[in-house]
């Protein structure tokens, strides 16, 4: 027997497009190979003196949560 199946025109690909893979949830292996190539930013990081150390510690000595008690 012989089956038709309609083609899809350019435009209906565009559509169909943003889902390509049969599960959304989960990735695709070209998607996990994208991800896996991206280098992840670094995190801008503070650096203390060590006079800035010392008085960090001694106010977490006095309590957890010094920005409430300030």
């Amino acid at each position: 027997p012989y089956f038709h199946y309609p083609t899809l025109h350019a435009s209906h690909h565009e559509l169909l497009g943003a889902y390509h893979h049969p599960f959304p949830g989960l990735l695709s292996p070209v998607d996990l190979a994208r991800a896996g190539s991206q280098k992840r930013k670094r995190r801008h990081r503070t650096i203390f003196t060590e006079e800035q150390l010392e008085r960090l510690e001694d106010t977490f000595q006095k309590t957890h949560y010094p920005d409430v008690m300030m």
